[in-house]
């Protein structure tokens, strides 16, 4: 009964404060329904096709690489991080005998009552920092016990409906030489030196066999390929990252196909790539955001987040964004802005840490372990292992003042609308461009016309070839889930070679272009009140002769390109060509008088006109001397000589002349 209650005043604070609300894994355990991937700038379950997931949860920090400033463990002159810890107890104790120190350690830092912590305050996501050593040994060979551990933490998560996100904390060589990397003094060989290119093939190989053991587990949300790395020329990532980055994400891929693989940028967006530029999808952007220059100010802490929104927005990579670290130290007021920012941006989030050393009010940890740190230089097996044991939970305290707001901000119920529901205007089939086609639609739920760009936005798909696009309609702001609607994009109209197009008297012969996205063509012919198909080509054709015409008549055909989309044939847009058969010879008389010829004929069909040409030479150039709509013309000769004349019909298509048959060449000879 405490606990309901304890819910429903969370969720009477989430409203009073105003928070984004949206979708959390329920408490059940996670199954393949919940297999989350990218869509966009969301993570969507149901395979990215179903609700919003924001993550919301807290590091495992500590845990498998200890960070002595926050870790039971003494820091000295020989033990700075997790390297020299293992090496220093090996030194000491023996293989063996470490091994049981080590276990030891992880048997009581992370147990069941830490699952149970998180579930209760009402936490979906935990990610994991290891390291390299947890999956392969000092040999380089894969450890027995590589997953063990691993997999029971998984389990367990998502037995309470938590993912896991497995962040490699900890590279070979190091990705950056601080002590959360397990290894200070390398050099940042991950990235330069003899071993270079061993440790990054390494890394790869390790990944590959993290893929391979979880590909197809709904419970891992993602796989964290790098913690804060730098590359070799200081504390940023660059293109030497993004490469290794490329290389990681084609091996993970050729194995597993649907995990979501997170890239972090060191420390802002713009130290990440487009995705494009590689050909990534299915991927999230991670960042970590500090302000260490103003720890106690509200302000200056969420001026920080606030930067950091603004920079995600401007770089505007399409991706879904997480901030994998964060922390806002001591002040209170700095964690109920900060966190209010974050949740007011719809962005998935884990803090660092779930728990570290202290007395209750350091503000890094949740839980704080107010026990001694052990030396594991100089103290005795026994000591060390006394000292380790203690740091189990239930001998933690409570920051009293973080743990409640923290709870506030992660725990609230949905409010938004499924958008499934909502009915979308029909897209006619569009033309092919060349370019992207983004039809307009109008989207309305219960009565209402939603607004894009506030109550949803649009992501198009293949939409510049022929073929089948998509409309994704993804809700925004108070509405939810997706919707995916198709349309077709069709050929463009042909091009008409006309000066190739030939009449004649019963015969009309089309020309055009070759259209490269049709299969085929139609050919239409206009008749009886409608346009009916007289023929059908394949791509390779560019001509067709329409036969048994009659002579002087007008004609209307459509030629129309085709395309065969998901096994049916759309038809493109047509180019209609009105066109005319030749009208029949003309039988000329002529009547010479002096330098006058009186030339005669008698009505051709379908004429509404007729040429007089005239040329010095019976195979010469002829020159149109007169077009008359009579059926007689007079031509005067200026110059003595012979002259050659012929007389044609002709229609008129618009203001083009379609001349018929010549007449008969008539000869005269002027004296």
């Amino acid at each position: 009964m405490n606990r309901i209650l304890r819910y429903i005043e969370i969720l009477l604070i989430a409203l009073v404060a105003g928070l984004g609300m949206s979708n959390l894994v329920k408490a059940e355990g996670i199954t393949n329904k919940d297999f989350l991937k990218a869509n966009g700038t969301s993570l969507r379950n149901e395979s990215g096709t179903g609700n919003r997931i924001l993550l919301r949860g807290i590091n495992a920090g500590g845990w498998f690489v200890q960070e002595l400033w926050m870790c039971p463990t003494q820091e000295t002159g020989t033990v700075q991080d997790q390297k020299t810890i293992e090496s220093t107890l090996i030194s000491r104790f023996g293989e063996e005998k470490a091994n049981e120190l080590l276990n030891v350690y992880y048997d009581n830092f992370w147990t069941i009552k830490d699952f149970d912590n998180c579930q209760e305050m009402g936490m979906n996501c935990l990610r994991l920092p290891i390291w390299y050593y947890n999956i392969i040994d000092r040999n380089g060979e894969v450890r027995e016990d590589a997953f063990d551990r691993i997999d029971w933490f998984v389990s367990e998560a998502g037995k309470r409906g938590m993912y896991v996100i497995i962040d490699m904390h900890g590279a070979p060589g190091s990705q950056n030489d601080r002590d959360h990397s397990g290894d200070i003094n390398s050099n940042k060989s991950l990235w330069q030196g003899p071993d270079a290119v061993y440790n990054q093939n390494l890394l790869i190989q390790i990944w590959e066999l993290i893929a391979r053991h979880y590909n197809g587990n709904p419970i891992v949300a993602g796989y964290d390929l790098l913690n804060e790395p730098y590359c070799a020329a200081g504390e940023y990532t660059d293109s030497t990252v993004w490469d290794l980055y490329d290389r990681t994400y084609d091996a993970i891929r050729k194995i597993d196909k649907n995990h979501v693989i997170i890239m972090e940028g060191t420390w802002e967006p713009y130290n990440l790539p487009n995705p494009d530029r590689y050909g990534w999808s299915n991927v999230m952007y991670e960042y970590h955001c500090y302000n260490y220059d103003s720890l106690t100010n509200p302000e200056d802490q969420l001026a920080t987040v606030k930067k950091k929104m603004q920079a995600i927005q401007m770089m505007d990579y399409n991706v879904p964004s997480y901030i994998g670290e964060t922390s806002f130290f001591s002040n209170p007021e700095s964690w109920k802005k900060c966190l209010a920012e974050l949740n007011s941006h719809d962005i998935s989030w884990t803090l660092w840490t779930y728990k570290v050393t202290g007395n209750g009010d350091n503000s890094w940890g949740i839980y704080n372990m107010p026990i001694s740190s052990a030396d594991v230089a100089t103290e005795s097996f026994e000591s060390i292992k006394a000292k380790w044991q203690a740091c189990n939970t239930e001998n933690a305290v409570e920051n009293r003042e973080i743990k409640p707001i923290i709870e506030n901000f992660i725990f609230y119920s949905p409010s938004q609308t499924k958008i499934g529901g909502a009915a979308i205007s029909s897209v006619p089939n569009q033309v092919y461009t060349g370019r992207e086609i983004k039809p307009s639609l109008t989207v309305k739920l219960n009565g209402k016309v939603l607004v894009k760009g506030t109550d949803y936005t649009v992501r198009y798909t293949n939409n510049i070839q022929c073929g089948t696009a998509q409309a994704v309609i993804t809700g925004a702001g108070n509405y939810d889930g997706i919707l995916t609607i198709t349309f077709k994009i069709v050929p463009s109209k042909v091009k008409l070679r006309n000066k190739k197009i030939t009449q004649k008297e019963k015969s009309i012969t089309l020309v055009w272009f070759k259209n490269l996205n049709a299969d085929g063509y139609y050919i239409y012919q206009y008749k009886k009140g409608k346009y009916q198909r007289i023929k059908s080509f394949k791509s390779y054709r560019t001509t067709c002769t329409v036969s048994k015409l009659k002579a002087g008549t007008g004609y209307k055909f459509k030629i129309v390109p085709y395309k065969v989309i998901d096994g049916k044939i759309y038809e493109g847009e047509s180019q209609i060509l009105t066109t005319a058969t030749r009208t029949k010879a003309v039988k000329v008389r002529a009547k010479k008088k002096g330098k006058k010829v009186k030339l005669s004929w008698k009505k051709v069909k379908g004429a509404k006109g007729y040429r007089i040409s005239v040329s010095r030479k019976r195979k010469g150039k002829y020159k149109t001397v007169k077009r008359v709509t009579s059926k007689s013309f007079t031509c005067k000769l200026k110059k003595k000589g012979t002259y050659f004349i012929k007389v044609c019909g002709y229609m008129k298509i618009g203001k083009k002349f379609i001349y018929g048959t010549e007449s008969r060449v008539k000869k005269i000879v002027v004296k």
